[in-house]
């Protein structure tokens, strides 16, 4: 029997320099079969040849068998390998481990000796009640590869979870081939993430106070909560990616200057007295306080701002109530003092006025008795703004007294060329001092009277808000300074030539006494005082 072989010049020299014994001949032919059977072929140099590289091929293939072994054992992943166990039908009854690495390992807590041969369902039993096995079944059975995240290793009895894995099998052979990494930790620190940014985003969107997230950068908003659009009035889909600037949020430039400053300079602003200018407007005052801080990297500015607007309202009200507490009680301890030598002096100087022999001095007189009177006048309305003053509380409904005045008012506004428009709503009764509540009202329309030119109307109105009961008087006039806004009702401040300064300060006493408020709001269209009653 000859085998021909083709092999190169060289390759041939070389092998008739090998030896091979027996004993590796006999090796050969029990390993490669019939064609190695006779011996002397064995011997010749093509087989001598065929034979080296048969053995290196081994050898290359041991070390690369090693080095598998090498770097799946090194691998980070768990990794094992099944044989299928089948019944007489080839049905799969169970898996057996044929090899597992470090990690996995380590992963179970066994060592390789621990669980080679052992059966799949006798060291993982709790796979079967996850339904793992039915698709490692399938793997082995359709050559389908498996791919299952976040899968939940996990005792439902005991409902105790030992694990979660992100799990991936192919088929090998008559079985299969699994790896399947430890999700477990990533996931706590996952879910950890998850509740501290849901404390955050609930602690951020559900505060009372104004909260934004900007970037230190450019200053541009990335959050804002639900404070800020219901103080400010502008939406999160408004504010994303704009800056104050663009919503001119800054009344007063000084502010942002300062706030940018100091945020810069020193990373930090405490209990910063600032006013912020609303959509609609209003101008709103503000404790800030703000912090940088690092966010995915970037570099961002948490601001919290504390709204004190009522608050400084309610302290300029204190105010103006104690100086009208004040005057009121100056007022009443001397108007007594006064009013006595007053009488006394009017009394004269009528009785002289009617003497024949001064009659060329009635004109006099009688100016004299005027200046008097309004004097008396003055007192009266000294009196007027003590909160101490008694007040006679009936139930009134406030249009029967607006009704009540409107032809007096009505004549007033016909002789300076000026319109009077009543709008009386729906309202209920309230417990009123009908005498100086119709002082209030008259205060109001002559201040409305005199800041518009002839031709203009003033309206009086009267409704319901949120079962408050509302009285608004508005002017047309031209408005009124932000530095005399601030001062109104402070008695014996007036803006007109031959003023008292005390109208607007008996309207609020006034009304402070029937627990009402005074707001106003004014603009170059003109002027309207809302009187706003408590519910009763």
């Amino acid at each position: 029997m000859s085998v021909k072989l083709s092999i190169p010049g060289g390759l041939r020299r070389k092998a008739l320099d090998t030896y091979i014994n027996r004993r590796e001949i006999c090796d050969y032919q029990n390993k490669y079969g019939s064609q190695f059977v006779n011996e002397e072929i064995l011997k010749t140099p093509e087989c001598a040849m065929l034979l080296t590289q048969l053995r290196n091929m081994e050898e290359r293939i041991q070390k690369n068998e090693e080095r598998f072994q090498t770097f799946v054992d090194s691998m980070l992943d768990c990794f094992a390998v099944y044989s299928a166990v089948r019944d007489k039908s080839g049905k799969i009854t169970d898996f057996l481990l044929e090899y597992v690495n470090d990690a996995a390992c380590h992963n179970f807590k066994m060592t390789r000796e621990e669980q080679i041969g052992r059966s799949f369902l006798e060291l993982r039993p709790l796979y079967k009640e996850a339904g793992i096995f039915n698709e490692f079944c399938l793997v082995a059975n359709r050559g389908v590869p498996l791919v299952r995240e976040k899968m939940t290793y996990e005792d439902p009895v005991k409902k105790i979870i030992y694990g979660m894995y992100d799990i991936r099998a192919v088929k090998l052979g008559d079985g299969i081939a699994v790896t399947w990494r430890d999700i477990t930790e990533h996931k706590k620190t996952e879910e950890a993430l998850r509740h501290s940014e849901e404390r955050f985003y609930k602690i951020f969107h559900t505060s009372s106070i104004i909260q934004t997230l900007r970037r230190l950068e450019d200053f541009r908003y990335i959050d804002v909560n639900l404070t800020f659009e219901r103080v400010l009035g502008y939406s999160l889909e408004e504010s994303l990616g704009r800056s104050c600037m663009d919503l001119n949020l800054w009344p007063e430039v000084e502010d942002r200057q300062k706030y940018i400053r100091e945020i810069k300079k020193h990373g930090i602003v405490r209990n910063m007295e600032v006013k912020l200018r609303a959509k609609s407007g209003e101008i709103r005052i503000g404790l800030l306080s703000a912090d940088v801080i690092a966010l995915g990297g970037e570099r961002c500015v948490l601001t919290n701002s504390i709204d004190i607007t009522e608050k400084k309202q309610l302290e300029i009200e204190m105010a103006r109530l104690e100086r009208f507490n004040l005057v009121g009680e100056m007022a009443a301890g001397i108007a007594h003092e006064i009013r006595n030598p007053m009488t006394a002096v009017k009394g004269f100087l009528q009785y002289l006025s009617g003497k024949k022999d001064c009659v060329q001095y009635k004109e006099y007189y009688d100016l004299m008795i005027l200046e008097l009177d309004r004097a008396n006048a003055i007192i009266s309305e000294f009196l007027s703004i003590a909160r101490s003053r008694a007040v006679e509380l009936k139930h009134h409904n406030l249009n029967d007294i607006i009704e009540s005045l409107y032809p007096l008012i009505q004549a007033d506004a016909m002789v300076s060329d000026k319109e009077i428009k009543i709008e009386l709503g729906e309202i209920i009764n309230l417990n009123l001092d009908e005498k100086e509540i119709r002082q209030l009202i008259l205060n109001l329309f002559r201040n409305g009277m005199e800041a518009m030119q002839p031709g203009k109307h003033l309206t009086i109105k009267t409704c319901l808000d949120n079962g408050k009961v509302v009285l608004s008087v508005q002017d047309q006039g031209t408005g009124i300074d932000p530095e005399v806004l601030k001062k109104l009702g402070t008695p014996f401040f007036t803006t007109k030539e031959k003023g008292t300064g005390l109208g607007l300060a008996v309207c609020y006493s006034i009304a402070a006494r029937h627990n009402a408020t005074i707001k106003v709001k004014t603009g170059s269209e003109g002027t309207t005082f809302f009187v706003r009653f408590a519910k009763q």
